[in-house]
């Protein structure tokens, strides 16, 4: 765990439930959760005060206590779907790789979301995104994106200003078609500042 200034005040481990009460005003703390991947286990983690900027990682459930979470990390929890993030309205970055998730979605309340990765999953199709006004970085390489996808990508996040990067090399879009691939999302997303790991001349 990172050198913070924050008081881990209690830890209790019980046969179906892990409790972490976080007591703290430091502007930031960065707490990794392992191994809590049995079903029996609940994990739960609760804010007692500040004005806090989290980041959770491994899997974590219960996550309505957490008014002020800005990240989330949540990668190679074998997830298959988002959801529970209701009440995480200030939540700014969510890191979602390796899993096995099919759909984006559950991000209807997230309005505040600047950056989403969802790399390494098994997602066919951009779509749930439009609503987000301030996302600036989308990164969903290695996925299912086909040809289809290059209209839904301009649907999706055509009209999104602050979007200025896109991952999504290594889909099919990219794979079949290397020669217009870069150019195809040009068109679809003029204002874009960079495609994958190079900027956009």
């Amino acid at each position: 765990m990172h050198e913070t200034n924050s008081i881990i005040s209690k830890v209790s481990i019980g046969l179906r439930r892990a409790l972490l009460e976080i007591n703290t005003e430091a502007e930031g703390i960065y707490i990794y959760i392992y191994k809590i991947r049995n079903k029996e286990y609940e994990s739960y983690l609760s804010c007692k005060s500040g004005d806090d900027d989290y980041t959770i990682e491994n899997r974590i459930q219960n996550l309505g206590g957490l008014k002020n979470l800005k990240s989330l990390s949540i990668q190679s929890n074998r997830l298959t779907k988002i959801e529970g993030l209701e009440e995480l309205e200030n939540l700014e970055e969510i890191y979602m790789s390796h899993n096995a998730i099919e759909k984006i979605e559950g991000f209807e309340h997230n309005l505040k979301l600047n950056t989403i990765d969802i790399a390494n999953n098994l997602v066919s199709r951009i779509e749930n995104l439009s609503h987000l006004p301030k996302l600036e970085e989308f990164w969903a390489n290695n996925n299912q994106f086909d040809n289809d996808c290059y209209d839904q990508l301009e649907k999706e996040l055509g009209t999104i200003s602050t979007l200025e990067t896109v991952y999504l090399e290594g889909n099919p879009m990219q794979l079949k078609n290397r020669a217009t691939y870069r150019n195809k999302i040009k068109l679809a997303l003029p204002n874009i500042k960079q495609i994958d790991a190079t900027p956009v001349k």
